[in-house]
């Protein structure tokens, strides 16, 4: 498989390089493994049949992020007195939904472990508005009463695709697509689709719907830009858009975003929330991201 690559000026109108289904699902098998397992954990969590010994199989899939697991339950946060050295034993120690958390932090440091050089992001700011957008949706649904774990989830995995459109420098340097910034492409979306053919939460949804993640998950990713200019968008589109606001009130917005995120009435209409809730929700995301970096220290 090869990317439809290019060094000349594409016609007007064709992306620089069109990038395909086939190439996002290429491109995205190079990601570690962790955010596949992250889903798998969370479709355990919603079975009430499930036990102990799933979860441990599944995390053990992946050996970085059993060893995480196994240095979070001895971390100074948690308190414990007696030093744990099983994974069965680290995991009834944090608890189930705990795991499930902490092993979305743990997919985030190891999908945005090195600078987006297309949107020239540095991996720490990508980790940061990650954690920030699924702590903000977690908090989110559980105001309105919904399923904070999957909401969590759409948070965490919103911009995976830059990583994506980021590996096309990687693999053909000469074809050489940077954002120029917000004051020469004001939606960083339109220029990614006419660069590449396909947005960076375009990308996302397509490695979701390939990690078998539920397909209202991957297309409020697919629409959280715009979400009103989708039919038929799920609300969890308009939740993680205004989740996007919540992060860059606590200055973790990604560039070329910024005029997607309008409290518009129509907006907090479709989710029933008000500015005051989100504005609450801001203080609340800011204690839950204190309290996330505290525990992998």
């Amino acid at each position: 498989m090869s990317l439809n690559l290019s060094t000349a000026p594409a016609p007007a109108g064709v992306p620089v390089v069109a990038l395909t289904v086939a190439d996002v699902l290429r491109l995205g098998q190079r990601l570690p493994s962790t955010p596949q397992v992250f889903n798998r954990i969370g479709r355990l969590l919603s079975d009430p049949n499930s036990n102990l010994d799933e979860i441990v199989k599944l995390v053990k899939l992946d050996a970085t992020l059993a060893l995480r697991v196994l240095q979070l339950s001895n971390a100074a946060y948690y308190g414990f007195k007696q030093r744990c050295g099983s994974l069965d034993e680290a995991i009834n120690r944090l608890g189930f939904r705990e795991v499930y958390r902490q092993v979305g932090v743990i997919a985030a440091q190891q999908l945005f472990c090195g600078e987006l050089a297309v949107h020239k992001v540095s991996g720490q700011l990508a980790w940061e508005n990650s954690i920030s957008c699924a702590l903000a949706m977690e908090w989110l649904a559980k105001y309105r009463h919904s399923d904070d774990a999957n909401a969590y989830a759409i948070g965490l995995l919103r911009p995976v695709g830059k990583i994506v459109l980021n590996r096309v420098l990687i693999e053909r340097p000469t074809v050489w697509c940077v954002y120029p910034g917000e004051s020469a492409e004001p939606a960083v979306h339109v220029w990614e689709r006419r660069m590449f053919g396909l947005s960076a939460p375009e990308v996302a949804a397509i490695l979701m719907e390939n990690w078998k993640f539920p397909q209202g998950m991957c297309d409020a990713v697919r629409h959280h830009l715009e979400p009103a200019q989708a039919p038929g968008a799920p609300v969890e589109a308009y939740l993680l858009n205004l989740a996007g606001w919540v992060a860059a009130q606590l200055g973790k917005g990604l560039p070329g975003e910024a005029g997607c995120w309008q409290l518009t009435p129509g907006k907090l209409q479709r989710t029933g929330l008000t500015e005051d809730v989100l504005r609450e929700c801001v203080h609340h995301t800011q204690m839950a991201f204190d309290q996330t970096k505290s525990k992998l220290r």
